[in-house]
């Protein structure tokens, strides 16, 4: 993975983390959030799908 990606992934993480199920429209929002608003370089080795999969992926990981 690329630095961007990884940026994405550990912001959307860290403003994630405090959510009981890691809902698909929120952690896309968040993704939106991160490139828009806080000027993260969009990622060019992941889609955002990907990216929002691998989010939720870690974040159900965390909750189990």
């Amino acid at each position: 993975m690329t630095v961007n990606t990884n940026k994405v992934i550990i912001f959307m993480i860290k403003e994630l983390s405090q959510l009981k199920y890691g809902y698909r429209c929120i952690v896309e929002g968040c993704y939106d959030m991160a490139i828009n608003n806080y000027k993260i370089e969009e990622p060019s080795d992941l889609s955002k799908n990907q990216i929002i999969d691998k989010v939720l992926e870690i974040l159900n990981e965390r909750i189990q």
